[in-house]
């Protein structure tokens, strides 16, 4: 218990008593004014950047920017952390450190504090054991394709031709893909990891766009999650085509 004096109103003193449960050693020795928190919590925990709300979206959720700006932990970890409460929340108007729940929206400029240990020692997006060889012909080949591809660019996202026969994503028996290849073909434009927001059919071609930040990727694939955009498909065709009437 930490108990600690106050005026009322009147002038009078009084008395009030505030729960320690849970509270670390060291949040406690800078109440008391012996060390500088932030300097003492960044010892143990990850401090992930400050929550930046987009326009016209909703506020990220705790389990989203932890996905999004955390350390790359896995879904089924980051669910075990948020359960135990070890993931922690700061609010830099109030110089608070509390606990939050996954789905709780976060305000803007907090921080999400993860501890360091589970970070480095549970560390769980394992890289792939059967990457594909881009130094083949065909790899090679294809880089070059999506390098003069692009048609669009800024510093939120690209837009490229994708060429037919390409599938966007790999799976059984598909030897190369873009999100397999997308980061070294377009290293010029890979400032930050590029993310795939949406998909197009292997056999299909046309525009398709690659987030080039994580802010911008959420953004854009609650975008295409919400039907907010408009796709047209030309097609060509090879013969006339007549409406027939049948015979009443």
């Amino acid at each position: 218990m930490r108990r600690a004096l106050q005026l009322s109103s009147a002038g009078l003193p009084q008395l009030y008593v505030v729960t320690l449960a849970d509270t670390p050693a060291w949040q406690l020795l800078h109440w008391y004014g012996f060390c500088d928190i932030n300097s003492t919590w960044r010892q143990e925990y990850t401090w992930t950047n400050a929550v930046v709300h987009m326009p016209s979206t909703d506020p990220p959720t705790a389990l989203q920017w932890a996905k999004r700006r955390g350390p790359g932990l896995h879904h089924g970890l980051l669910h075990s952390l948020f359960r135990k409460r070890q993931i922690k929340l700061f609010l830099p108007s109030t110089s608070q450190i509390r606990t939050i729940r996954e789905n709780s929206p976060l305000p803007e400029g907090s921080q999400l504090l993860i501890p360091k240990q589970v970070s480095t020692t549970q560390h769980a997006v394992q890289p792939s054991t059967q990457k594909p060889d881009l130094t083949t012909p065909a790899a090679l080949a294809l880089s070059n394709q999506l390098r003069h591809s692009v048609l669009y660019q800024d510093d939120e996202l690209l837009v490229i031709n994708k060429p037919q026969d390409l599938a966007v994503q790999g799976g059984h028996k598909i030897k190369l893909s873009l999100d397999s290849i997308m980061q070294s073909a377009l290293s010029p434009y890979n400032d930050d990891a590029l993310r795939l927001v949406h998909r197009l059919d292997k056999d299909a071609s046309g525009c398709l766009v690659i987030a080039r930040t994580a802010d911008s990727a959420a953004w854009l694939s609650q975008a295409f999650a919400q039907h907010s955009n408009a796709a047209l498909y030309p097609a060509s065709l090879h013969t006339v085509l007549c409406r027939c009437h049948s015979a009443a």
